[in-house]
């Protein structure tokens, strides 16, 4: 985050959408203080955000890492999650309720 906030001018502010390894997760620094610097952090974007990224992903072929699992499989993957098993994101089928 530091190299971000030296290139930011006086008086403004640096914008983070998503939250960034702990290592690397903004605090104050004391390169903002005397020149007024702001750091503003959001879990998630917007929705026009999201319409961006989600439609740079279509134009670009970038689709995500999905695996399909039935409503009563939940509790498996959500500790597959936890244990750092996962490299892709679980989709429940809403239809196995």
């Amino acid at each position: 985050i530091v190299p971000y906030m030296d290139m930011v001018r006086v008086g403004g502010d640096l914008s983070i959408v998503g939250i960034p390894p702990n290592e690397q997760a903004p605090s104050i620094n004391i390169n903002t203080i005397p020149y007024n610097k702001r750091i503003w952090r959001s879990l998630i974007g917007g929705i026009p955000e999201t319409q961006e990224v989600m439609d740079y992903s279509l134009q670009h072929g970038i689709y995500p890492m999905t695996v399909l699992i039935p409503a009563d499989q939940v509790n498996e993957a959500f500790e597959n999650v936890v244990d750092g098993e996962v490299h892709f994101r679980y989709v429940m089928d809403m239809k196995t309720l």
